[in-house]
């Protein structure tokens, strides 16, 4: 093989490299545009009570400011939540013993004035429906739970799934502790 012959032998071995390692390049960009596009996925959506995760839905909500329980006084006080006009609204009952949250219940209205329970959800078309109206009425006995054992409204941390009925808590704890003072 002549100098020239072999040169040029170099240069399309070297073309020949650089087309195959560059050959799968649209599979690749392909790859990753799925990727990207199924990290996204779950970014957007209605607000519904399965609308965002509880770390997120907690961090973007506002809470009750801490409250100072040894200004208030024994007694039971109530608070309700704005109505929301597909789920209802909520209502709270605390009481407070020697500057203590001692006992809470807190439990929702649906849109009919119905105290939300067993059958809630159910009368719906969407067979999840049912499940996950089921996952509100179960975090609002958890809401309550939780005041009691952590004494402070904004210690109430989120459930993913009923996220409206946490925002429906707050304001029904800030309306209570406000009739407090």
């Amino acid at each position: 093989m002549t100098k020239n012959e072999n040169q040029h032998a170099v240069r399309w071995q070297k073309l020949h490299v650089h087309e195959v390692r560059h050959s799968h390049a649209p599979e690749r960009v392909l790859a990753l545009a799925i990727a990207c596009a199924a990290l996204f996925a779950g970014c957007g959506g209605s607000p519904d009570e399965t609308s965002a995760p509880a770390s997120s839905a907690s961090s973007q909500m506002t809470k009750v400011a801490a409250i100072d329980l040894a200004q208030v006084a024994d007694g039971t006080y109530t608070g309700e939540s704005s109505e929301n006009d597909e789920y209802g609204h909520g209502k709270l009952s605390i009481t407070v013993q020697d500057h203590k949250i001692t006992a809470a219940t807190y439990f929702g209205i649906d849109k009919e004035g119905v105290m939300k329970g067993a059958d809630y959800g159910k009368a719906s078309d969407n067979p999840g429906a049912y499940k996950k109206a089921q996952t509100a009425v179960q975090a609002n006995a958890t809401y309550a739970q939780e005041l009691v054992k952590r004494q402070q409204p904004a210690d109430v941390d989120a459930i993913s799934g009923a996220t409206i009925s946490y925002q429906q808590f707050q304001e029904a704890c800030g309306k209570a502790f406000a009739a407090a003072k």
